[in-house]
């Protein structure tokens, strides 16, 4: 164990020592509540900021100590600091009498996770990897993004060929649909961390055409959509790519770029609720981008004619709903008091019938459980969904927190999150070492990884998530071999 490991620890036993204290001595749901989330807010940003060895923006343990900081944390302190009685607060305020408990299973679910992480085995077990130990000649690279980006716009054309490219959308495809579209759409995500990579490592004109045409599909298949995740990924990954093609960020810069991106989700969150109201009001029959065009401008408008005073409280209390991971977590904790049963890892179990294609069993259980858990926790009318069929799209992110309380209770839930972090901790250091041999293309491959298992995976279930990335790296790297890319074995490495 290192002495910034010992450190980091001395410093989330002490916040943590300080809030237990506090919880075992107060009666004040509130004041309890809101010292777990001033524990949460100091050891989520501690972690990303001085939690690795060396300082990495797009390393797992930034964005996942942010995220205990800024999805756990915050939300542990703001119902209670701030006024919450919008139209968004129902959801908070229901299971705000079990903030405390959910806050102090956060708090031990964030340093179970950093244990797992620090593993010296887990460390080791990816620096020895060649898994994206790959090359190929220059022709083979200029191929390889040209059909990613291909797969990537074919995704969204045909999404919105078929009306469900909005993210309001009410009348769901088969499982079958959406699993061939997410596939593909897949590609885009490679091929802006691979373009943009190139662009910085080789200068030439081609690809520096080639990084702003694929972020300029990024962009434009993403702000029309309605997701705020979609409407930033061209800026999250060409950000990431840049990171390594060319110098990495300092915590000074990687600061600067939290405080702005806060304040643009400020600005995003009133704007993505009205346009958001506008797509499900709106009376157009079908969907394209230039029907989106028009609504995005009828939303800056409405945004424009509201009083300052106004957009604050709809940005507060939208937040404070949308990005509480923390309430998420709270209501499995109700659920379970109330007589709902441990489910002992069956979402996790739901990988296994990922091995299996859909086209061969086209009605195979679905690997997401959003649906499900939104009737059990009480998100949705169980009236209103048949389980086992597509009939509504009323679901709930389940948190990678609230999944392991889900599975396992509160009591077990950290000890499954240290396994997390081992996970984590493996698959950067893959990536590390593929970037020593073949930067551009780890690059690449990284950035799908690092937007599906680190930055997705914080809200959805594991799953569905990890075993959509398995199937589609293991296409890609049946994809390098029929365009003549050479995996380097170690042995060979050594002996050039």
């Amino acid at each position: 164990m290192t002495t910034r490991t010992v450190m980091m620890l001395t410093l989330l036993l002490g916040a943590g020592v300080f809030a237990g204290v506090f919880h075992a001595l107060s009666n004040d749901p509130a004041a309890v509540s809101i010292s777990w989330g001033i524990a949460l807010l100091i050891g989520g940003i501690s972690l990303a900021f001085f939690g690795d060895h060396r300082f990495d923006m797009f390393s797992p343990l930034f964005f996942i100590g942010m995220s205990f900081a800024f999805f756990y944390g915050v939300p542990a302190i703001a119902p209670f600091a701030l006024e919450n009685a919008g139209a968004f607060a129902g959801t908070v305020v229901a299971v705000q009498s079990y903030y405390p408990l959910a806050g102090m299973t956060s708090f031990l679910c964030m340093l179970g996770l950093f244990l797992g992480y620090s593993s010296s085995f887990a460390a080791y077990a990816g620096r020895s990897s060649s898994l994206l130990w790959w090359r190929t000649s220059a022709c083979g690279e200029k191929l390889l993004w040209m059909v990613l980006l291909a797969m990537g716009v074919g995704a969204f054309l045909f999404l919105l060929a078929s009306d469900v490219y909005l993210q309001t959308t009410e009348d769901l495809e088969s499982p079958l649909f959406y699993s061939a579209v997410g596939f593909i759409q897949s590609g885009l995500y490679v091929a802006i961390g691979f373009a943009v990579a190139s662009a910085y490592k080789n200068r030439t004109t081609f690809w520096i055409v080639a990084a702003l045409v694929t972020f300029c599909v990024a962009l434009l298949f993403g702000i029309p959509s309605g997701s705020k995740t979609l409407a930033l990924l061209a800026f999250m990954l060409s950000a990431l790519a840049v990171n390594y093609a060319h110098k990495p960020f300092s915590r000074l810069t990687a600061g600067v770029g939290v405080f702005f991106i806060i304040a643009i989700l400020a600005v995003l969150m009133p704007f993505n609720v009205l346009y958001r109201t506008q797509l499900l009001t709106s009376n157009y029959a079908g969907q394209s981008l230039s029907e989106s065009a028009v609504m995005l401008k009828q939303a800056a408008g409405e945004l424009a004619d509201m009083s300052i005073e106004e957009s604050i409280d709809l940005t507060l209390d939208y937040s404070i709903a949308r990005l509480s991971n923390l309430s998420v977590v709270a209501n499995v904790l109700r659920y379970q008091e109330q007589g709902g049963t441990l489910h002992y890892g069956s979402s996790y179990a739901l990988a296994l019938f990922g091995l299996i294609p859909r086209f061969i069993w086209p009605e195979k259980p679905g690997l997401t459980v959003g649906q499900a858990i939104a009737v059990e926790l009480g998100y949705s009318d169980p009236k209103a969904i048949r389980l086992g069929t597509e009939v509504s799209n009323n679901a709930v992110g389940i948190t990678m927190v609230g999944e392991q309380v889900y599975n396992f209770s509160w009591v077990l839930a950290p000890f499954g999150m240290a396994l997390l972090g081992m996970f984590y901790r493996w698959i950067y250091e893959v990536f590390k070492s593929g970037l020593r041999i073949a930067p551009r293309l780890a690059v690449g491959i990284y950035a799908y990884w690092w937007y599906g298992l680190v930055f997705s995976a914080h809200e959805s279930n594991f799953a569905a998530i990890f075993m959509g990335t398995v199937k589609f790296t293991v296409f890609l790297f049946i994809f390098f071999y029929v365009l003549t890319f050479k995996w380097i074995a170690p042995k060979t490495l050594v002996s050039n």
